[in-house]
């Protein structure tokens, strides 16, 4: 078996000898899932993106689909109108709002404005009283926002949200799902995820307190886009996967559920991320009408796997299995450049291809 180190032209990432040669051994996607359980539960992602990387069909290995560039449309400025004619609901990409959670917030305000008259008609306050119990409840809000990052109330509303909410459940299990599938598809390997602010907050460790607490979430093994951000320079094939996969969870939504809820944070860090990058309004519109229209056009060619990989999810299973979903069930892509569709498959569209 090889076992000299190899420079590997997708990810400019150097392969050590010891990952050449495990790479070689592994004969099936299971083979390879079951190593990657290994790293990734001794929180070596480095390791495990190495390997999977070394495994990639071109490269001799079983993962036909990791960074297989399914479908990629063709990159150009695409305006409204076209994406509307795609049948893309582009205002769910600027202003997603989260009903489910906004009511439980509401109601919960309701609530505790109800308690307090009721308790001064019981007990007879006076309204310095109330008015002392309205500030107490605002003062507590005030202090999570300040401390905890508002974690302590999203544990709260997050966790009603999942009990009285199947609904709810569904649509942050098939958000999360879009962000894996086009993450692995595009070549960042996803490593972790958490379904709910309570998983999230025990992850988190006491020393992240509250703060840890975030709705829902996946983490990859991202450390060539890091390289990149504190070198300064990213390339094309960061960005646009990046781009992608900050748009999967919406796109993802409004594929299976025709609405999207969630992914005001993914909006937020994309926003933060262009600006960083110093990226003019058109140049950015551009980015992301591009990433939109490339993300639900995979999503919907994948739609039933996409629904398979949230039941997986749903069931708190573990990374390797919706590995091993997506090598399964997802053929390879096809051979041809062009589809009737006008989308680009397999043909490369970076330099260093």
């Amino acid at each position: 078996p090889p076992t000299k180190p190899a420079q590997d032209a997708f990810s400019s990432l150097v392969i050590p000898g010891d990952i050449v040669k495990e790479a070689y051994e592994c004969k099936s996607v299971k083979d390879v899932t079951q190593r990657l359980a290994k790293y990734i539960e001794k929180d070596d992602t480095k390791s495990a993106l190495r390997l999977a990387v070394q495994c990639r069909t071109k490269k001799g290995g079983p993962l036909k689909n990791f960074a297989s560039r399914h479908v990629v449309v063709p990159k150009k400025d695409y305006t409204l109108d076209e994406l509307e004619k795609k049948n893309i609901n582009t205002t769910s990409f600027i202003t997603p709002i989260d009903d489910t959670l906004d009511d439980i917030r509401l109601g919960g305000s309701v609530a505790a404005f109800s308690g307090i008259v009721a308790l001064s008609l019981a007990f007879h306050w006076g309204i310095g009283q109330g008015v002392f119990c309205l500030l107490g409840i605002f003062g507590l809000s005030a202090y999570d926002t300040i401390k905890n990052g508002a974690g302590g109330s999203l544990l709260i509303v997050d966790s009603i949200g999942r009990l009285l909410y199947q609904k709810y459940r569904r649509r942050v299990a098939v958000h999360e799902a879009g962000h894996v599938m086009v993450s692995y598809l595009m070549g960042v390997l996803p490593v972790e995820y958490t379904l709910s602010a309570y998983d999230s907050y025990k992850k988190g460790g006491e020393s992240a307190g509250l703060r840890a607490a975030q709705q829902a979430g996946t983490r990859f093994a991202d450390e060539i886009f890091k390289k990149e951000i504190s070198s300064g320079e990213i390339k094309a094939r960061s960005l646009d996967q990046f781009t992608c996969i900050s748009l999967a969870g919406i796109a993802a939504e409004l594929v299976v559920l025709d609405k999207a809820e969630g992914g005001r944070s993914d909006l937020i860090q994309l926003d933060a991320l262009l600006f960083a990058l110093r990226f003019s309004p058109q140049r950015a519109s551009f980015q992301v009408r591009w990433a939109v229209y490339n993300t639900m056009t995979l999503l919907r060619k994948h739609k039933p796997i996409l629904e398979e990989l949230a039941d997986l999810m749903e069931e708190g299973r573990p990374v390797k299995d919706l590995i091993e979903l997506l090598e399964e069930r997802i053929p390879p892509p096809p051979p041809e450049e062009f589809n009737a569709d006008g989308h680009v498959a397999n043909k490369a569209m970076y330099a260093d291809e």
